[in-house]
């Protein structure tokens, strides 16, 4: 089985943090939107629960159970950007 390796950017920091698995684009944005209600729940002054606007979701390569081989990609791909979970008045 292959999977979609996923990793959140900080535009601030200009750092990727580092990647996790996902089956899909959809799953990956359902763990980064879950992560980022946790943060606004647990952690409300964690800077990922006050500057969701400045981290996005990037599809960063790709990881095969079988093989074990992961595979990059040559330039990250935007899945979601956290600005668009951002209320309108927020923004």
């Amino acid at each position: 089985m292959t999977y979609a390796l996923y990793a959140v950017s900080d535009a601030v920091s200009g750092l990727f943090a580092a990647p996790f698995m996902a089956m899909s684009d959809d799953d990956a944005i359902r763990s980064f939107k879950c992560d980022y209600d946790r943060a606004l729940n647990q952690a409300p002054s964690s800077p990922f629960a006050m500057f969701i606007g400045d981290y996005s979701l990037y599809r960063v390569g790709s990881f095969d159970a079988s093989t074990g081989l992961l595979e990059s990609v040559s330039i990250p791909a935007l899945v979601l950007s956290g600005r668009s979970l951002l209320r309108s008045d927020d923004k």
